[in-house]
């Protein structure tokens, strides 16, 4: 009936459905991912090296968007964020610095600079950036940060 397709059971409307799984559509066209569900084709997962070049893609872009212009809040947010993920704190914790030097009113960023010291076990340190997060989420009047950031504090005591 469906030319031996895989099968998989799907959920809508709290029923089992069972619908046609096409392993060719769903394949991306990417050489380096790695399989990880013999059944269906609905899970892959990149590689290192693949998360490795795109980490890489991104990073370039957004030092080449910062060389043209250097107090890009958002790009230099979005570098930040990237080397924070990336688990490569120090550089993290520089490009946020450089942004809070040039905008100290970009909230967003002292949380998650405290987030990637917390993460790192540099426990005061996040205090003391809460501490300023908060009083610049009070100065923008950005509550829904404030009480974040407040959260945070009083989780870490």
């Amino acid at each position: 009936m469906w030319n031996d397709a895989p099968i998989v059971l799907s959920r809508r409307a709290d029923l089992l459905v069972p619908r046609k799984v096409s392993i060719g559509k769903a394949r991306p066209s990417r050489k380096n991912l790695l399989r990880t569900d013999r059944c269906s084709s609905l899970y892959w997962q990149p590689t290192a090296d693949y998360r490795e070049q795109v980490l890489m893609d991104r990073v370039a872009m957004l030092n080449e968007i910062l060389a043209q212009n250097p107090t890009d809040a958002f790009a230099r947010y979005g570098l930040a964020m990237e080397y924070s993920n990336a688990g490569e704190v120090d550089r993290a914790l520089e490009q946020f610095r450089e942004l809070l030097a040039n905008h100290p009113d970009y909230t967003a960023g002292y949380f998650m600079a405290a987030q990637a010291l917390a993460k790192a076990a540099r426990i005061g340190e996040a205090k003391q950036m809460l501490s300023q997060g908060i009083t610049s989420a009070k100065k923008t009047g950005n509550t829904h940060a404030q009480s974040e950031m407040e959260g945070m504090l009083a989780e870490l005591g």
